[in-house]
């Protein structure tokens, strides 16, 4: 008989804890939530009681346009 296990789909979001949240994005706590407070950083959902979590391809979207700022804008002007 043939063991069948049961996959993620690849489109299931997944959610972080504050921990993982700081350590990808190196800020700390205190920046994190002030930069949720100014809108400048996805918010987190309840979870469960005190506990929140963030939609992780909202923290991935928000590391990837700080990455994007990085880059030289191309001169339109010649």
């Amino acid at each position: 008989m043939i063991e069948r296990r049961a996959h993620p789909r690849d489109d299931t979001p997944a959610l972080m804890r504050l921990k993982d949240v700081m350590r990808v994005s190196g800020l700390s706590r205190a920046t994190l939530y002030r930069q949720v407070q100014a809108g400048t950083f996805p918010s987190p959902v309840k979870i469960g009681g005190r506990a929140s979590a963030w939609v992780k391809h909202e923290v991935e979207g928000w590391i990837t346009r700080r990455m994007r700022e990085r880059l030289p804008r191309k001169s339109t002007a010649h």
